[in-house]
């Protein structure tokens, strides 16, 4: 085992931790797929909760992701999901 599949794996440790339930019919989703979760059914808390265990850039990147595919469940949640990670970005700046 490669020491960053370590690294990943207690950070999905950590993640389950934090915000359980995301992703509870896969107990071996890998990390993107908890991000994902969050970033699909926003909800602030689990959403920073997550930026403070793996970074905002990586978070931002999960979205990105996302909203290039356009799905029904993308669309629902980018208000909501666009505003919290602003939220977040601004509130680091303090």
């Amino acid at each position: 085992m490669f020491l960053g599949q370590n690294m990943e794996m207690s950070e999905i440790q950590r993640i389950k931790a934090a915000v359980p339930g995301l992703v509870w019919s896969n107990t071996k989703a890998p990390l993107e797929a908890y991000v994902r979760a969050a970033l699909l059914r926003p909800r602030f808390l689990e959403i920073l909760k997550i930026v403070s265990l793996i970074g905002l850039g990586r978070v931002k990147n999960e979205w990105i992701v996302l909203e290039s595919e356009q799905s029904p469940e993308v669309q629902r949640a980018s208000s909501y999901t666009n505003r919290i990670l602003q939220n977040i970005e601004q509130g680091s700046k303090l």
